[in-house]
């Protein structure tokens, strides 16, 4: 069962976080949580926060920890001089995709520089990395790379939780009308499993036939709950965005294409090594 999604309204802007992508607002909402939220920029459909909105649900079903959503409003009169001109006044007559801050948090990035080695034993669940590189296979997420892991870091009594963000590049950064199942299209090079704590885990965990039938069995469970989800999932994407019938049906043959998703594994086998 899809849970709902969560309405919130703006009580005050915080800041813009500057990035090459959305550059979203730092915001307390009337729920008294701290979201970034980004907007459609005039963009229907707006594959970027349709992709952010289903890709919170798909990692719901995988069972891969990722922060809280909602949607989100903001009234226009809160975006004052100062702002880039990645948030016009307009762009926030519609709801936003937010994310939902996670105290504490440390992004991976910031927690390993190059030649840091990780400790495996400061993490709770290591291995949710190989899920999240098979996911991002799954759902072609061009954004997360050794460079840009889009990975958190919760600390938990002395330890830390892995958690998922930022899916706004997936879907290989294309129209849904051009995806092809035919192709798996994601570099080599851009894989979780390279950066400095994936190659540790890679090291750390032993990885026999038996691991690998089970890994290959979950993918599948996983894939098949998402499809059982697809109509609720795709009935949660706000419809302004433009996510509509004829893009559902588009996406839905990508994602479930049973000769695409042997592929899909194949590749994340061939990532092991």
């Amino acid at each position: 069962m899809i849970e709902s999604l969560p309405y919130r309204k703006v009580v005050t802007i915080r800041r813009e976080i500057t990035t090459t992508g959305h550059s979203p607002l730092e915001v307390l909402a009337d729920d008294y949580n701290i979201y970034f939220i980004k907007s459609a920029q005039d963009q229907k459909p707006s594959y970027r926060l349709i992709s952010e909105f289903l890709c919170h649900y798909f990692l719901k079903c995988w069972h891969i920890p990722t922060p809280a959503i909602a949607e989100v409003t903001l009234d226009s009169k809160l975006i004052t001089d100062g702002f880039s001109d990645k948030h016009k006044k307009h762009f926030y007559n519609r709801s936003c995709f937010g994310s939902q801050s996670i105290k504490d948090s440390i992004d991976l990035n910031e927690f390993f520089n190059p030649r840091s080695k990780p400790d495996f034993k400061k993490f709770y669940n290591p291995e949710i990395l190989f899920k999240i590189a098979l996911f991002d296979i799954w759902v072609e997420n061009d954004d997360r790379k050794p460079t840009n892991n889009n990975i958190l870091l919760q600390p938990v009594n002395g330890r830390f939780n892995i958690i998922a963000i930022d899916h706004a590049y997936t879907f290989n950064t294309m129209n849904y009308d051009d995806l092809n199942p035919i192709f798996v299209s994601l570099s080599f090079n851009d894989t979780i499993l390279l950066s400095p704590l994936g190659q540790s885990v890679k090291k750390r965990l032993k990885k026999d036939a038996q691991w690998l039938a089970d890994v290959k069995e979950n993918f599948y469970l996983c894939v098949k709950l998402c499809e059982q989800n697809f109509i609720d999932i795709s009935a949660s994407v706000p419809q302004h965005l433009g996510f509509d019938l004829r893009l559902q049906t588009k996406l839905h043959s990508f994602l479930f294409n049973e000769k695409r998703n042997s592929k899909v594994f194949t590749e994340f086998t061939s990532r092991l090594i």
